[in-house]
């Protein structure tokens, strides 16, 4: 159900935007939804980078059981700017931002360019992701790649993959895995040549059974190496890339029409009836791409 949340007025120099077109996260959002995100009952403290069980104590709104009272979702939404804190200068109505659910752990909000469709826009923290993914890829001239998981990321993958100059993008080079599904891992790691590169960019939940370390993965020595943009992790090639760099060169193709994200979108539902689209992708999610909520 939908509930009435307080909303604090901007500080200095903060805006505060009204939602016009919000995407459904079928990572993140989906597993806070099911209660299967690593979050429902523990915490990721920033010192040890460890997760840790929370504080039973601790008054979040949540519990084991059912995760999602109190709890904000959606951020991968463009917004209208309605409030303006003292300091703040606005030379743009519309901003595309790309925060966590939670916390500030996405990528920063970039003003929506003149001409680019606010659905098109509302794909920022998608594409951050997919680049964030290519990058760590490192994908040579000719190389042949694989990309798992043919979601909205992982079609995202695929047209920045043969931007980078991937002679194919079915080859065994170099797999950039995006579902998050411990087996379709297990099946990029048996797929890559040796010695080749493995990207996991999707969000692995639970204890990965169906990933067994002890085969392809010890006797062909690929390199598996986990694409993460948020949560303080830095580019691997920082300070030269940051978040926003990686931002605001999403939202350069987003714009150029360099990225294709109308064939992406699968349904749109208005904002009143999230409830039911969130239930209703949380049991099936492969029966849509990306789900866009509207005004």
């Amino acid at each position: 159900m939908l509930a009435p949340a307080p909303v604090r007025a901007p500080g200095p120099g903060e805006v505060r935007p009204r939602a016009v077109v919000s995407g459904v996260s079928h990572g993140t959002e989906l597993h806070l939804v099911r209660g299967s995100s690593p979050f429902a009952d523990l915490d990721l403290d920033p010192g040890s980078r460890r997760f840790i069980p929370r504080d039973p104590g601790a008054d979040d709104g949540a519990t084991t059981d059912d995760p999602l009272p109190g709890r904000p979702l959606g951020y991968e939404f463009v917004g209208e700017v309605v409030e303006v804190g003292p300091g703040a200068l606005v030379h743009a109505e519309q901003v595309c931002v790309a925060l966590g659910p939670e916390l500030d752990i996405g990528y920063p909000a970039q003003v929506r360019p003149a001409g680019l469709d606010p659905e098109a826009a509302a794909f920022l923290s998608l594409a951050a992701v997919a680049l964030f993914a290519v990058h760590d890829a490192r994908i040579d001239l000719g190389d042949e790649v694989v990309v798992s998981g043919l979601g909205a990321i992982g079609l995202l993958v695929v047209q920045l993959t043969r931007a980078s100059g991937a002679s194919r993008v079915v080859g065994v080079d170099v797999v950039i895995e995006t579902s998050g599904a411990p087996a379709a891992l297990h099946e990029a790691i048996a797929a890559v040549r040796v010695a080749g590169t493995v990207i996991s960019a999707g969000f692995v939940q639970g204890g990965a059974s169906a990933l067994r370390l002890g085969e392809e993965w010890h006797h062909n020595r690929p390199q598996l190496i986990s694409s993460m943009g948020v949560w303080d992790c830095p580019h691997r090639a920082h300070p030269r890339w940051d978040r926003r760099r990686i931002a605001a060169t999403a939202l350069k193709l987003l714009a150029e029409g360099r990225l294709r994200t109308a064939p992406l979108i699968s349904q749109r539902v208005p904002f009143d009836r999230a409830p039911r689209a969130y239930s209703r992708l949380a049991a099936n999610p492969e029966t849509a791409t990306k789900v866009l909520l509207v005004s």
